[in-house]
């Protein structure tokens, strides 16, 4: 397998371990950084529920997407804009956990 099939397999298990982000309480809202950019720093972040989420598995998966980033922007020799992603709140909306919502936690 080719390492940007790879990339995309595992965004995808990420999503999908992920799921709807649904949570019965705002505690159980987190915020991920995910992926990496060629200068550093993530690519985005995602909003997950320690309710309906395997956190260690998605830990480990998202490091995994991580390196494998890396490794693809090192052998490409890839440059990114360089632009810093600041890490956006995660609030609790309707059941949900939802970055950059207006009620913020």
């Amino acid at each position: 397998m080719d390492i940007k099939t790879q990339i995309q397999q595992e965004r995808e298990q990420i999503r999908q371990l992920i799921g709807d982000a649904k949570a019965s309480d705002p505690s159980q809202c987190r915020v991920l950084a995910l992926g990496h950019k060629a200068c550093g720093g993530p690519e985005t972040y995602v909003a997950y529920s320690t309710e309906h989420t395997d956190e260690a598995e998605l830990l480990k998966l998202a490091e995994h997407y991580k390196n494998a980033q890396q490794t693809m922007q090192k052998q490409e020799r890839m440059y990114s804009d360089c632009a810093i992603v600041p890490e956006p709140k995660v609030g609790w909306v309707n059941g949900y956990c939802v970055l950059g919502a207006d009620n913020v936690l």
